[in-house]
């Protein structure tokens, strides 16, 4: 067996005891063979509510096009006598010509230090490598989680947030820019199946659906100061807006919210003298909007604030959760998409005057959605 010490001194590793490569210098890089890539991202991603949330994709290229798996929206089949080169290459043809999905990453770089003083444990050969595995993956996946949802790119002009250069939320636009700048005009306006639809809990977005009566707060859930003392779930309004032609996949559409949304809820809920509130009491009350799922997603953002154009919210982390905003987005869990590149490099470098080794991680990733127009995103929503 590889004595763990000796892995972290020696001049020469053995790979093949240590990540079933070849042989190779302790200084130079490793790139993972795709079967301990896919091991090592399956690990990533299962350490983050987001194996509930998106489709996963890997692929070999820096890029790659996917085909939309396509949720039912345009017609297929025409009575054989009309059916002609026009209804796939003319208006009617247009989901044939934009059926692609184009996936790009961007390289991403961290380092983990194993200092000698940790390996007391005593853990040894592939034991040891499955704990670095866990450790990088521990350490990734809360990032990566926040960098899927909130990043707006740097490089597209699209940074309202004003996120540094050293952070990887500048670098690429996530699913909230995605959604959020669908409409027409925009710049993620799909031009075939259409735009994402935007809900603002304050009824302040005038170029948005703006659907909310009761306007005593912004929580989940609100309940008229006056009589008749109406009682309005957002929730409720926000599936009032699933498209009819998708009317069809509504049993797997899910809400994704911060936890502290779907306390709110119950909080309500519970305040009520009828069953239901019994069971939220009790702890035998699902986590659902009638027949809809609420899947909590512990680090979406409640620091949102409304940007100076007024239509749009940025990200503002000083800003506290007593005057944050925050979102709920309902759409069906394939609609979103991760995509890794299986090239992972892992250069171990050893420093002397520190005792430890840095493994310094190198991986590609990015995202995606396959229908903005399947998304009805609820913003400007407070929790506290």
């Amino acid at each position: 067996m590889l004595n763990t010490r000796k892995l972290l001194s020696d001049v020469s590793i053995n790979k093949e005891k240590f990540f079933n490569l070849a042989k190779m210098d302790a200084f130079t890089s490793i790139t993972l063979a795709a079967e301990e890539a896919d091991r090592f991202l399956d690990t990533l991603i299962d350490q983050s509510v987001l194996k509930n949330v998106a489709r996963v994709i890997k692929h070999d290229k820096e890029t790659k096009n996917i085909r939309k798996i396509g949720f039912g929206t345009d017609d297929f089949l025409y009575p054989s006598a009309e059916f002609s080169q026009s209804k796939i290459k003319g208006t009617k043809g247009k989901p044939f010509l934009h059926d692609l999905i184009p996936l790009s990453t961007v390289e991403l770089k961290g380092a983990l230090k194993v200092s000698d003083h940790d390996l007391e444990d005593g853990i040894e050969g592939t034991a040891f490598t499955r704990h670095l595995m866990d450790l990088v993956a521990k350490k990734m996946a809360n990032q990566l989680e926040m960098f899927y949802w909130s990043a707006e790119s740097q490089a597209l002009s699209h940074n309202i947030s004003g996120f540094a250069n050293d952070d990887i939320r500048s670098l690429l636009d996530g699913w909230r820019y995605r959604i959020d700048n669908s409409q027409s005009g925009e710049y993620y306006v799909d031009d075939v199946t259409g735009s994402a639809v935007i809900l603002d809990a304050s009824n302040t977005v005038t170029a948005k659906k703006a659907s909310y009566t009761i306007a005593t707060t912004k929580y989940i859930a609100e309940e008229s100061a006056s009589a008749p003392y109406d009682i309005e779930y957002k929730y409720g309004k926000m599936l009032d807006w699933v498209p009819v032609e998708y009317a069809n996949l509504l049993p797997q559409f899910r809400f994704y919210n911060h936890p502290l949304v779907t306390n709110k809820y119950f909080e309500f809920l519970e305040k009520r003298a009828t069953a239901v509130g019994d069971a939220v009491l009790t702890g035998n009350f699902k986590s659902a909007y009638r027949k809809t799922e609420i899947v909590d997603m512990p680090l979406m953002p409640l620091c949102y604030e409304v940007y100076s154009s007024g239509q749009h919210e940025n990200y503002d982390d000083t800003v506290a959760v007593t005057a944050g905003l925050t979102d709920v987005l309902l759409t069906i869990p394939n609609n979103l998409i991760i995509n890794f590149q299986r090239t992972i490099k892992i250069e171990p470098q050893r420093d002397a005057f520190d005792g430890a080794v840095y493994f310094v991680y190198t991986m590609r990733t990015g995202c995606a959605i396959e229908d903005v127009h399947l998304c009805i995103l609820l913003k400007r929503l407070e929790v506290a």
